[in-house]
């Protein structure tokens, strides 16, 4: 049996002992998981990363489609936090100078159908790409896929070779600034393709 003068230390300076005696259990401490992009697997609405003015945050649509930005998001035992910060690099972030501009942004997205979204990366390519026609169709196509990708359980690559001056880094770099999360990479090795 604990006298009193126990009961009273443990209470003030041993949470183990104490818990022990109440029969609680701590809470799970959260852990912190940065992400760019997170669904939980289809059972909550998309949490994308971006960054207002200097600020990395994530946004979601509310049913009725307006955007709300948040610190980090709860889900089980973990809080999710935006990855993203001004100086990333690899893939490039989604950066608004404000939120008004963010959601300008968003309402001029959901005006477009993907026919006329095709039309302005087709656009996009043919100043700055100069291939045959088809290819065209090809990178356009792509290029907007990247968007749907999560969708799908496969993924098909690229791999554009040519000779000096061919346009090759034009194509990769447009491609990195209108993709979705682009990784730009040249001269990837064969183990580069099967990255888990």
């Amino acid at each position: 049996m604990r006298d009193s003068t126990e009961e009273e230390w443990d209470k003030e300076f041993n949470p183990e002992r104490r818990n022990e005696d109440n029969k609680e259990k701590p809470e799970p401490k959260k852990i912190k998981i940065p992400i760019r992009k997170f669904t939980g697997n289809g059972t909550m609405p998309l949490h994308e990363s971006i960054i207002i003015g200097t600020t990395p945050k994530l946004v979601t649509l509310d049913k009725e489609d307006k955007p709300t930005l948040l610190d980090d998001v709860e889900f089980g035992n973990d809080l999710f936090v935006p990855k993203d910060i001004l100086y990333t690099q690899a893939p490039l972030p989604y950066v608004f100078k404000s939120e008004q501009e963010f959601k300008e942004y968003l309402s001029y997205a959901k005006k477009l159908d993907l026919d006329a979204l095709f039309s302005l990366v087709e656009t996009e390519f043919r100043k700055y790409v100069d291939v045959d026609g088809y290819y065209y169709t090809l990178l356009v196509g792509d290029t907007i896929w990247s968007y749907f990708q999560d969708i799908f359980p496969y993924t098909h690559y690229i791999i554009i070779v040519g000779d000096n001056d061919a346009g090759k880094n034009s194509a990769l770099l447009l491609y990195k600034y209108l993709g979705y999360r682009v990784f730009y990479v040249t001269s990837a090795s064969a183990a580069n393709y099967y990255l888990p």
